[in-house]
């Protein structure tokens, strides 16, 4: 039983890190796209604009994720807890999304940036889309449906560098990216419905009063994290940064994706199987799989070291000779 659990865990991982990394090979030659359409300062716009939208995405879908994937891998019928779930997803992302239409003005001010407030209105678009499609990804990890959530995450990626490539090269310039970013959460969305159909209007007997009394503490650890993870290009561009100083930043960021990625994909698995394991009341097959998870985090140390060694070359190659101050 126990090797049948791991082999689960080891090729959903396997299958949801291949999806998620196809974010590199895509997001580079969008990067890369996008640095020779935009130059420095309209990259910069569009990197500040894509981070505050993805910070706000992140953050609201942190506080259901393990929750949902916790419950709903509890439970012999998930419908209610998908009920539920989605019902949470819609509000919060539909909230954000009015938010932003009403401080974008207030945002660009901070940021000295006046043109930055129109972007960040369209992008709010991506709010809800994004917070929906991401409950319907928590809700196949929790059902063991793994290859399921990689075709979804797969297809997103690929999505997002074709919409963008197809509307940029139509005119539509910084429009153009954040439409083709929005496009993509409604691709994954409908990816992903095809596959499993929670109902927002079904009537459910899960409170939500669970996920929030079991998400809140774990949301607000994220919100730290992501806070932490993303001040750095808030305190550049508000500390006197320039748009095309952020644009440096920016490209600089998009060549850190692989440990991020790895996590991304192996996260929600490890928490799904353990729930599972400890559910069926193996804890000692537990125990066992957290120390695996563990000591496979090891093996990502290289990478680092190659890539920095390498930043100079991999800067000019792929965003061109404007961007080499991002490879310091």
């Amino acid at each position: 039983m126990l090797w049948r659990r791991r082999y689960h865990m080891l090729g959903g991982t396997i299958k949801i890190f291949l999806a998620e990394a196809l974010l590199l090979p895509t997001g580079i030659i969008t990067a890369a796209f996008l640095t020779r359409k935009f130059g420095p300062e309209g990259y910069g716009l569009f990197t500040l604009s894509a981070t505050i939208i993805a910070w706000i995405g992140w953050s609201l879908t942190s506080i259901f994720t393990r929750a949902t994937i916790k419950f709903v891998g509890e439970t012999e019928d998930w419908r209610p807890v998908g009920t539920t779930v989605l019902r949470l997803h819609l509000w919060v992302g539909g909230g954000a999304m009015l938010l932003i239409w009403l401080l974008a003005d207030g945002v660009a001010m901070v940021l000295r940036e006046e043109a930055i407030a129109f972007y960040l209105r369209l992008f709010a678009l991506d709010i809800p889309l994004f917070c929906l499609a991401y409950a319907h990804r928590s809700i196949l990890v929790g059902v063991g449906k793994f290859s399921q959530r990689a075709i979804a995450t797969a297809l997103r990626w690929i999505a997002r560098l074709l919409l963008i490539l197809l509307l940029v090269e139509m005119g539509l310039s910084i429009s153009g990216a954040v439409l083709g970013s929005v496009g993509a959460s409604l691709v994954e969305l409908a990816i992903c419905r095809f596959y499993i159909h929670p109902s927002p209007f079904a009537r459910s007997n899960f409170p939500a009063r669970k996920l929030w009394d079991y998400g809140v503490p774990l949301f607000l650890f994220a919100l730290s994290m992501r806070l932490y993870e993303k001040l750095d290009l808030f305190a550049l561009k508000i500390l006197g940064g320039t748009a095309a100083e952020a644009g440096f930043y920016g490209a600089a960021q998009n060549l850190s994706l692989i440990p991020g990625i790895f996590s991304l994909a192996f996260a929600p698995l490890l928490l799904s199987t353990l729930t599972r394991t400890l559910y069926a009341g193996d804890r000692d097959s537990a125990k066992k799989i957290s120390r695996d998870a563990m000591r496979a985090v090891l093996l990502m140390l290289p990478f680092a070291g190659m890539t920095a060694g390498a930043a100079p070359e991999i800067v000019t190659l792929i965003f061109g000779k404007a961007f080499l101050p991002a490879a310091p």
